[in-house]
């Protein structure tokens, strides 16, 4: 019995001893976790770890910064920096995001440039990195990139306009987002060799490569086709080699958005289309499809987005899209359909009709008027018509169209009479182009209040306006000085042949303009000193214009600004066709402002 007492007080003990042992690692466990934490409060209060920070300001000698977007890279706490984002619980730098938000046609740009040091890689922790909009065109795309293979997001848009996509990209395994395209760079010789290292990107969602040169990526398809997760792909003006009409597995169901616009893309419309069960936008214009189009986008009921002009499509059933009605925007240019405009478009379904907010039918030699349905489609924001066989006035039910932001109705037939009454509707008008019809515009001198001038007074009061064409439209008088006041907010105007007098004002001082012709007027006079980012300017064909010379700096042509003569200028953007035509020209502006 005392032996038995003797093992249970024994037990008590070790019980005891194991218990106070227990709390004791518990207690070192807690003070260590808040010793830690304490720790980690430290260094965010202090500033970020001290070889990161020595990285960043390693990487940032390396930049030319002429507007010391900078600034603010000095003293100990980094993740206060511009562009610098820390983690609030380990302190590492997790973010780099140093785009250029300067509009580059709107205003004089200044640009990072010099190049990426390499002591970005002693960042380890970095999931986001963003350099676009800069001007690193002096070199190519660091292959040690590939090594921060940490980084979800990457990117390098429209700031390197050389050199060979690095396949060490491809080590980004937990890549979600990658953007390289090149859009503004002109000429961009940026290319992909291979395109294989893509296929290694499989948590990849978003992806734009737009304006790279992919004319030897035979396999494109087949590469993307093994990015299961994509959700947004953006292949526009890549010089594609083709694309396969038929893929034995489809993975691209998630895809809600596809642009493969601009290829020149030779070939009828594949047949995995039918499988974008998921697709929102959809771009295929500018290329050279060709063929009939039958159920090819029947059953893609969540379409929004259908752009298809400017192929080799020959006509068009509106029932082809009769399950399509979340479809907001309708590209059909160039497709030839002919007959009669109003015909057609009733053989829309009603869902279509009602919705559509964009609709471009222009060179399509449609006849008619525009009376008893284009009024009707009250959610039309966009609309462009031009280049048809168009005849009859203008429905004063379009000018009513509540949301209207672009009308074009350039090169038909229209007649009649728009007056200030109709011009008054346009509240939210950006983009108007009512030339080459037999159209007259007839307004009260005191709407608005008269200036004297027999320029069409009335534009003094839009002050939404982007696009301005006057071309051919009799104006006989100088330019009003509230007229260079418009081009604070207007890209591009064309008042060519007309008989305006007068002199060009000497300082033009800051504009939007990018586009500006006035050939074949009667100005006269020395020519101003000419804003920076005026890039298209037509003077020919008017009175004694003094030669001159002037600054030209392009960023889209070249990154050295070079001494020319407006002859050279002229000679370079017409005569060898940079820009095809004024159409193109417009089109270029609407592109940019979608």
């Amino acid at each position: 019995m005392g032996g038995l007492l003797h093992k249970i007080l024994h037990i008590n003990s070790f019980i005891m001893m194991l218990c106070i042992f227990s709390t004791w690692v518990m207690a070192t466990l807690i003070l260590s976790s808040l010793l830690w934490i304490l720790t980690i409060d430290v260094v965010v209060v202090s500033g970020c770890m001290e070889v990161e920070r020595n990285a960043l300001l390693t990487f940032k000698s390396g930049l030319v910064d002429p507007q010391n977007f900078l600034s603010s890279w000095e003293g100990e706490y980094c993740c206060k920096w511009r562009g610098v984002v820390c983690s609030n619980t380990t302190g590492h730098v997790v973010k780099l995001n140093l785009r250029n938000s300067c509009n580059i046609f709107i205003e004089e740009c200044a640009y990072l440039s010099g190049e990426i040091n390499p002591s970005l890689l002693l960042l380890t922790n970095l999931e986001h990195l963003d350099v676009s909009m800069n001007n690193f065109s002096g070199t190519s795309i660091p292959t040690f990139l590939g090594s921060l293979t940490n980084l979800r997001y990457l990117n390098l848009s429209n700031s390197y306009s050389s050199g060979t996509i690095p396949p060490q990209i491809g080590n980004l395994s937990k890549l979600h987002y990658l953007d390289l395209n090149s859009e503004f760079m002109y000429p961009s010789i940026i290319r992909i060799d291979d395109i294989l290292w893509l296929t290694r990107l499989s948590f990849l969602k978003y992806l734009d490569l737009s304006n790279v040169n992919m004319n030897t990526s035979t396999g494109w398809l087949h590469a993307v086709n093994m990015l299961p997760s994509v959700k947004v792909l953006q292949l526009a003006d890549c010089s594609l080699p083709g694309i396969s009409t038929s893929l034995s597995h489809f993975n691209l169901t998630t895809l809600n958005v596809l642009d493969l616009g601009g290829n020149s893309i030779n070939s009828t419309l594949p047949t995995w289309l039918r499988n974008l069960t998921s697709i929102t936008y959809l771009g295929l214009r500018s290329n050279e499809f060709h063929g009939i189009i039958s159920d090819e986008f029947l059953y893609l009921s969540t379409l929004n987005n259908l752009f298809l002009g400017y192929n080799g499509f020959k006509g068009m059933n509106p029932k082809a899209l009769r399950y399509l009605c979340n479809l907001r925007s309708l590209d059909l240019s160039s497709f030839s359909i002919g007959g009669e405009i109003m015909e057609w478009v009733e053989m829309l379904p009603r869902c279509v009709r009602n919705n559509l907010q964009t609709l471009y039918l222009s060179d399509n030699n449609f006849r008619g008027n525009l009376s008893g349905w284009l009024e009707q489609m009250n959610s039309l924001t966009d609309i462009d018509l031009g280049s048809n066989l168009l005849s009859g006035s203008i429905p004063i039910g379009v000018w009513k169209l509540p949301n209207l932001i672009s009308l074009y109705l350039y090169n038909n037939s229209l007649d009649g009479v728009v007056s200030d009454v109709e011009l008054s509707y346009l509240r939210k008008i950006q983009y108007l182009d009512l030339s080459l019809n037999a159209l007259t515009v007839r307004v009260r001198d005191d709407w608005p209040p008269a200036t004297g001038s027999n320029f069409p007074a009335w534009l003094k009061s839009q002050s939404q306006l982007e696009l301005l064409v006057l071309s051919k439209s009799k104006i006989a008088d100088t330019l009003p000085s509230w007229f260079w006041n418009m081009s604070h907010f207007i890209s591009y105007s064309d008042l060519s042949e007309n008989q305006i007098k007068g002199r060009l004002p000497l300082l033009m001082g800051s504009t939007k303009l990018w586009y500006l012709n006035l050939s074949s007027n009667q100005f006269e006079g020395p020519l101003p000193s000419l804003p920076h980012n005026l890039q298209i300017i037509d003077l020919s064909n008017n009175f004694s214009l003094e030669y001159f010379q002037t600054l030209y700096c392009h960023r889209w042509i070249t990154y050295s600004c070079q001494i020319m003569t407006l002859v050279v200028v002229y000679h370079l953007l017409y005569v060898n066709q940079l820009f095809e035509s004024s159409r193109s020209i417009k089109q270029q502006l609407v592109r940019r402002n979608s």
